[in-house]
Formats: C-alpha cells, structure tokens, sequence
C-alpha cells in the first residue's frame, strides 16, 4: 500500500460534533497530503446549515432514510456510511476514521505502508480482544470494501440491508442498533478470511495517544514534534477546546512524507 490517498468520515447536523470537521479536514490534508472526505447524513437545508468547508476536502450528502434510523441523534446508519463511502472510490486506498480523531504523526501509517497493493487492513485488529474490531482505522482500496462487504450502489438498498440483519446480534443497543456497523462488518471479515488484523492498539497505539483528559505540556508538545504521539482523541463537545492549545498542537504536528 504506497498511501492513504482519502480518509472518510461521516457526520449528520449533531451540534456535537460538526464543529470538528473543518479542523480536522485542514489537518489531514496540510499534515499528512490525504484528502479528507465526509459522509453526511441529511438534507441539503441540513447541510448548508453547518457551515462546513471544502476547503481542504470533499463533502459526499446521503439523505436520511427514515425507515432504519431509530434515534436521530445516535443515528447507527450514519456509522454504516463510512463503509459504503470507501466504496464510491474503488481505485483509491480509502480509511475509516472518527471525526474528533485527530492524527499526531505517522506510525499507522508506517504500519499500513508495507501490506500489498490490494491488502484490507483493519488498523485496530486487537482493540477488542478477538474477533470483533471497531470501525475506525480499516484500510484499503474502495474496490475491497465494495467486494467483501457485498455493498449496494444504492445508498437505500444498502443500508436497509444491513439494518435488516440486526436480529442476528443481541449485543447491540436494541434501542438505536447503535454497534450494528461494527458487528456487522467484523462477520462478514471474518466469513470472507482474506484481511490483515494490525496488532498495534494496546502495544503501539493506546500507549502513546492523548485521550479527552490528557493535559498538553510543553513535553507532550515535544512528543508530538518528535513523531512519538499516536492521535489526539479530541475534548467532546469541541467548545471545551481551548483555542491556543489547539493552535499550538496543530503547528506541532510533523509533516508526513509519503516515499
């Protein structure tokens, strides 16, 4: 894998969180050359009203649809997104991400530069202590998201497909099917066979990231100039982020060079 040539998010208008997007659209594109793109969930009056900027990436609208979605506000079909988003761009090496994720340096992508041309990652392939794996982090081609998920051209089609297999898992949240993405994609993982689980989470990954709490001194700043901090797990909501702090972060991130 040369490079991650886009990182996908998805997002719907929850004030929570959209406030996160045209900082961390500006970070992966400046910092690490990757083109951010966004799934959003809604409307166009939705959309327009978040004030979100394709200055530094590109903004992908799915509507709503209303016969899966059991809780506006913690909207499961919105996680689904991320996966059928990597699929509209089959020749290009698409990552999931959260969206107040932010990246610190390169080592996951160290990690993921030396798998084959058509490998499919899941970064976090330890996170969960077995055959189960988070959303964030996977790694591949869009062709190998549309391949081993069996994904539908039709947003629709797709998503009330998968809402329709949430019998199958009693561990998700019967009141917004909130976990189905992650279920769901590490069944059909598992049944395809042909990926490559990273164990880097608790050796590599979770020591060396800064979570919601993490005090940032002068030698977490230094850490981060260094390469030696993972990701930023940003405060939630965004207004809990203290401007200079942020201004500070941002200018320490080392630029990532992709050979």
């Amino acid at each position: 894998m040369p490079r991650v040539d886009r990182v996908i998010f998805t997002l719907t208008a929850n004030p929570l969180y959209v406030p996160y997007w045209n900082l961390i659209s500006r970070v992966w594109h400046t910092k690490f050359g990757v083109t951010p793109t966004l799934i959003f969930n809604g409307d166009q009056i939705e959309l327009d009203s978040c004030g979100l900027s394709i200055a530094h990436g590109e903004i992908v609208r799915l509507d709503n649809i209303p016969e899966v979605t059991l809780n506006r506000q913690r909207d499961w079909s919105c996680t689904w997104s991320l996966f059928y988003g990597a699929s509209l761009f089959p020749n290009e090496v698409c990552m999931l991400s959260g969206i107040d994720q932010m990246p610190l340096g390169g080592m996951f992508f160290d990690a993921v530069r030396g798998l084959p041309d058509n490998a499919y990652a899941v970064g976090f392939g330890d996170a969960y202590g077995g055959t189960y794996y988070p959303s964030s982090h996977h790694v591949a081609k869009g062709s190998r998201y549309k391949e081993i998920f069996a994904i539908d051209a039709d947003w629709k089609t797709e998503v009330v497909k998968v809402f329709a297999t949430r019998p199958q898992w009693p561990s998700i949240d019967p009141a917004d099917a909130w976990g189905l993405d992650e279920v769901y994609s590490s069944a059909l993982l598992q049944k395809h066979g042909d990926f490559t689980p990273l164990p880097i989470f608790w050796n590599t990954w979770q020591p060396t990231r800064l979570v919601r709490e993490s005090a940032i001194t002068n030698e977490v700043l230094a850490e981060i100039t260094g390469n030696r901090k993972s990701e930023w797990h940003m405060p939630r909501p965004f207004s809990r982020v203290n401007p200079d702090t942020l201004a500070k972060i941002e200018t320490a991130i080392p630029t990532y060079t992709w050979m």
